[in-house]
């Protein structure tokens, strides 16, 4: 039995979609490994360079940070563990099952309101105008050095003029406040 070229095709299109899926990972290990850590700025550092990945595991990981069911293992592995269920946002992967060795991330009040900025910055993505805007107005009333490059990611997709205007004034604001201002 031959098999016609187009189905051969499609199965070789599935079989290296498959591949490509299988070698995901979700968030660089070099960036979650900081939140595992005792180090409180290196902690707040990795949170904003993982905002600034601006996508769907980047929100998995700052929303598991902020409704503490991120854990961390002795050997450094972050896991997220929801309902009996752990998730390794470096692999995206399920983790079966849930190991006994896990310690839950602490999170304090200044790493709490970095993650609050975080996921509040990311909501400038929305395809929603009215949350982008209320997003940009927040993050100018709460202006923070350390989101400028997550406010400049967005300011380069902003196309409505209002918020492009907000999140402009939120960059200028956050650079005042740095220890070194841009000028």
């Amino acid at each position: 039995m031959k098999l016609p070229p187009r189905f051969l095709r499609a199965l070789f299109a599935a079989y290296c979609l498959t591949l490509a899926l299988g070698a995901h990972a979700a968030i660089d290990p070099a960036l979650i490994k900081p939140l595992g850590g005792d180090d409180p700025d290196a902690r707040i550092e990795a949170v904003n360079k993982i905002a600034a990945l601006v996508n769907a595991d980047a929100q998995k990981v700052l929303n598991a940070l902020n409704d503490e069911t991120l854990y961390v293992r002795p050997n450094g592995e972050i896991l997220i563990i929801e309902d009996d269920k752990a998730y390794d946002p470096v692999t995206g992967s399920a983790v079966a099952p849930v190991p006994s060795d896990v310690d839950g991330v602490t999170v304090n009040n200044r790493l709490r309101a970095v993650v609050e900025g975080a996921l509040s910055g990311l909501k400038l993505f929305s395809p929603v105008r009215a949350i982008r805007a209320a997003a940009a107005t927040d993050l100018l009333n709460d202006a923070n050095p350390a989101q400028v490059p997550l406010i400049n990611k967005a300011l380069e997709k902003e196309n409505d003029p209002t918020i492009r205007d907000t999140l402009q004034q939120a960059v200028a604001t956050a650079n005042l406040l740095a220890p070194d201002p841009v000028i």
